[in-house]
């Protein structure tokens, strides 16, 4: 009788066994604590082929920690769940290991490890990033830095991960380059590295230029040259048609260093319109000089010593007029009374008829009785006017 009581148990104990699934240890077909794990209370027997097993997977209480792949495998706690946390602390139902190097998604690294809940961007790890590397925005440079190996930084709206060689909140050591991932508004570095700028050409450009792009890259040289070819510290813009300075016109176009007289524009005279000192022999006028300082109706005194306008109609000489036109006659080589160069000699002393007179001065258009001036009535005109006079007082009295 006894004998059959402890064969019932032994029958009762055999049946209430949880034989362990199939795993292969790091020595496969070797099924010993060394090659499969130590787990107290578990032991582990050689199965099939290469597999190894655990003996009883009930004969004592699941452990919490130190926990492998192969007694996970062998003895999972929950269905599926066969692939120890990568703290070894619980099984979890992976689809793959916890310890992989390829094929991590943020699920599996939800499952592997809670302190680092999402996978690489390229499924290689599981990192401790507050966003999943698949997000579109609120990137910050540390969540880049872990999801993407070559782009460490955000861009400047937290859209996404750039590989710019500095972070895109940078004050110094921008490029053109770095410009463009971080902001592609603003895609070029000001000349001196310190922002990034909405201008349409690059700030180490050699043509092109215009004035908006000249301030946004370096605002102590706003104006564009008029080759376009640089950006120069002029004080007015360089297609300015006001307020020329000497200096302004030999930054924008130092083939036409000097301002004219207007301060209209900019010429290549000999030498200075402005504050030129005829007194000393480069610096006296020249017919060319004066055409380039007034206008093309200027020519040069005879003495250098200034510049004659041509087409005045006031102010000019009879020498003037003959260094104007010529000294024959017909050719406007003589000032009326105005000043202005009509073709009359105006100090003649005979001969005047009543066009010559009106040419050389309105104010006395009539010539005298004799020929011999210019005056504002004719005789004949003031005996009519006396006449009239007399007429007026007898009819009055």
């Amino acid at each position: 009788m006894s004998r059959l009581i402890i064969l019932l148990l032994l029958l009762t104990f055999h049946q209430c066994k949880q034989l362990g699934q199939n795993v292969i240890c790091s020595q496969p077909g070797v099924c010993t604590d060394q090659s499969c794990g130590t787990f107290s209370g578990f032991q582990w027997q050689q199965s099939t082929g290469n597999y190894c097993q655990i003996q009883d997977c009930s004969s004592t209480a699941f452990p919490s920690s130190g926990l492998t792949d192969q007694l996970c495998g062998s003895c999972p706690p929950i269905t599926q769940a066969i692939y120890a946390n990568s703290l070894g602390t619980s099984c979890v139902a992976s689809p793959i290991p916890c310890s992989s190097t390829q094929g991590l998604t943020d699920q599996i690294c939800k499952l592997c490890n809670s302190q680092k809940p999402f996978a690489n961007s390229n499924g290689t790890s599981c990192i401790a990033s507050t966003q999943s590397c698949s997000s579109n925005s609120n990137w910050t440079d540390q969540n880049c830095s872990l999801c993407f190996q070559n782009k460490p930084y955000a861009n400047i709206n937290g859209t996404a991960c750039v590989a710019s060689t500095i972070p895109c909140k940078s004050s110094s050591g921008w490029t053109d380059f770095n410009c463009n991932l971080c902001n592609p508004s603003t895609p070029i570095a000001s000349s001196n590295g310190k922002k990034c700028i909405a201008s349409t050409i690059s700030c180490s450009s050699t043509s092109g230029w215009t004035d908006a792009n000249c301030i946004l890259c370096n605002s102590s040289t706003p104006y564009a040259a008029a080759d376009g070819k640089s950006c120069v510290a002029s004080t007015i813009s360089c297609s300015s048609n006001q307020g020329w300075t000497d200096n302004n016109c030999f930054l924008c176009n130092p083939s036409t260093p000097f301002a004219n007289i207007a301060q209209t524009a900019c010429v290549n005279s000999s030498y200075q319109c402005i504050g030129r000192k005829f007194n000393l022999p480069q610096q006296k006028w020249t017919d060319d000089d004066c055409a380039s300082c007034y206008s093309f109706s200027y020519i040069s005194k005879q003495d250098g010593s200034g510049c004659l306008n041509c087409y005045a109609l006031s102010g000019m000489t009879d020498n003037d007029c003959k260094l104007c036109n010529g000294s024959y006659d017909g050719e406007n080589s003589y000032a009326n009374a105005l000043g202005a160069c009509v073709s009359i000699n105006c100090s003649q002393t005979s001969g005047w008829v009543t066009s010559d007179c009106t040419m050389c001065n309105p104010a006395t258009p009539m010539p005298s009785s004799d020929g011999t001036m210019c005056v504002s009535v004719t005789s004949s005109q003031i005996i009519k006017l006396y006449l009239l006079f007399f007429i007026l007082i007898f009819l009055i009295d």
